[in-house]
């Protein structure tokens, strides 16, 4: 007997009795369901089962709701008629779209490049299945072997990943002629666990050790390398142990150029686990850069330094004598370049800036003196050249002797007016005044040119006519010199007429 999955059917027992009893036995492997019209309640599907009939005639028919795959399998009747045992037997087998255990539709491997991925697939289908793929990631997809039995089927196939890229997401399909079903098969990497501290702290001179395990249970030869990076900039490398699981890394005597973060790799057959580790350094401040600085009538003597510990106190000496904090010394939050085994990289410190007092004794020695809350650091000023204009970017103001700063510091960079927009603009206003420079000389040779002209024209006509120069008196020696030369001529011309 074929049904439809969530409806409902009769099995009709061949057998009357009013005297014996009818009993019914279902799947799994025949179990009593019912007597007469007794339902056994120890079953898990009481709820849906009914015996229908007529009694009174000994008619006992067994109605299963709702049916679902529990349903499906051998139902049996059986009775006593005439003084001799009778049984009838029933296959009721539930229409089905394959469906997959869990009904799940998205199941993951794990897979490794280069090794073949076995995918298995459990599930309940009526009528039996066909299994095909329908999109792949470039791995070598192999043929379905297909075990189905009683509405129930087991799927097996291959997948051999090559190349990394391959280790992705591949679409299989499922079909009767009742549905259909997509399955999305995912291969990811088998990536162990890689642990180690997270955060190691050190006083300078002192010996640490880092510790770095992987976690697996494979007889792969994982390989180990540390990176050891300042402000994202790479500091050097480390060859780890390969022979075993741990590998460490122990740093000898550290000081601030062992700062920063370690990064434990293992690597096998193209797959990379990683874990870091910050370490941070405490001591002494580190002086990055001193300078010079002229800004009008004004010197300024400035100092940036690193420190990963606060509070820090700058303290200036003028010749050996102490200059109070009041006597315009201020720290400020700057960008500083730091060296690390011979890598340059910036990170944020401060700088001090000390403007010299206005004073006729001569200044021989300036030094300067860092401290925070581990050690001190000093340093001097000596004679020489100083620079005409002060840099005042990249930095905050901040209060003399506390700031706040994290203890591990990342490279940060100022932001200021770009460089090519104030050539552009010093280039603007030169080429502009150029151009009115070239337009007043224009104007004041064409006026020369028309005074010659016109005095040309009088002498042709034997007239001498003053001209009147309506210009303001801004015009050079020369043009002077030809207005008095003509007006000579006019006082000549008169008495020439009156006689």
């Amino acid at each position: 007997m074929i049904a439809q999955h969530g409806e409902s059917c009769i099995l009709i027992c061949p057998f009357k009795s009013t005297t014996k009893s009818v009993l019914w036995f279902g799947p799994k492997n025949l179990v009593s369901y019912t007597k007469n019209w007794q339902i056994n309640t120890d079953i898990g599907r009481q709820h849906r089962i009914r015996i229908v009939g007529n009694y009174s005639i000994g008619e006992f028919n067994l109605a299963v709701h709702n049916l679902s795959r529990m349903n499906y399998g051998l139902y049996r009747c059986a009775s006593i008629v005439n003084g001799r045992s009778v049984t009838s037997d029933f296959m009721l087998k539930i229409l089905r779209k394959p469906t997959i255990s869990n009904d799940q539709s998205r199941l993951q491997f794990s897979s490794e490049v280069g090794k073949i991925t076995y995918v298995s697939l459990h599930g309940f289908a009526y009528p039996s299945p066909s299994f095909s793929w329908m999109s792949s990631s470039g791995g070598k997809l192999g043929t379905w072997t297909i075990a189905y039995a009683n509405g129930e089927f087991r799927a097996t196939s291959t997948i051999l990943p090559t190349r990394r890229s391959h280790i992705n997401d591949y679409k299989a399909l499922i079909q009767n002629t009742v549905g259909s079903l997509q399955i999305l098969i995912n291969l990811h990497v088998y990536e162990p666990e890689v642990t180690i501290e997270p955060r190691v702290s050190c006083n300078t001179s002192d010996d640490i050790s880092l510790t770095c395990y992987i976690n697996t249970n494979d007889s792969h030869l994982w390989e180990n390398t540390w990176k050891h990076y300042q402000s994202n900039v790479l500091i050097r490398n480390y060859e780890g142990n390969n022979s075993s699981m741990v590998s460490v890394w122990t740093i000898r005597y550290c000081d601030y150029q062992d700062a920063g973060e370690y990064v434990c790799s293992w690597t096998y057959n193209q797959t990379e686990v990683t874990a870091s580790s910050v370490v941070v350094v405490y001591g002494r401040p580190i002086i990055s850069k001193q300078d010079k600085v002229r800004d009008g009538e004004t010197r300024i003597l400035s100092v940036e330094f690193f420190t990963s510990s606060l509070p820090i106190d700058v303290d200036w000496y003028i010749n050996g004598k102490h200059m109070e904090e009041s006597y315009s010394s201020s720290s400020k939050i700057a960008n500083v370049i730091l060296r690390s085994y011979g890598k340059t990289f910036s990170t944020v410190g401060y700088r001090n800036d000390f403007v010299l007092p206005n004073s006729n004794e001569r200044q021989r020695e300036i030094s300067y003196r860092i401290k925070n809350q581990y050690d001190s650091v000093e340093g001097a000023f000596v004679e020489g050249n100083w620079i005409v204009r002060m840099n005042k970017k990249g930095s905050t103001g901040l209060k003399f002797t506390k700031t706040t700063v994290s203890a591990v510091s990342l490279g940060r960079h100022s932001k200021g007016f770009p460089l090519k927009f104030m050539l552009i603009g010093i280039i603007a206003v030169i080429v502009l005044i150029m151009f009115s420079i070239a337009m007043i000389w224009f104007y004041h040779q064409r006026y020369i040119l028309k005074v010659f002209t016109e005095l040309e024209r009088q002498e042709i006509r034997g007239t001498n006519v003053q001209y009147r120069f309506d210009q303001p008196r801004r015009e050079s020696e020369d043009t002077e010199e030809i207005a008095i030369t003509s007006m000579s001529g006019v006082d000549d011309a008169v008495p020439n007429e009156r006689n």
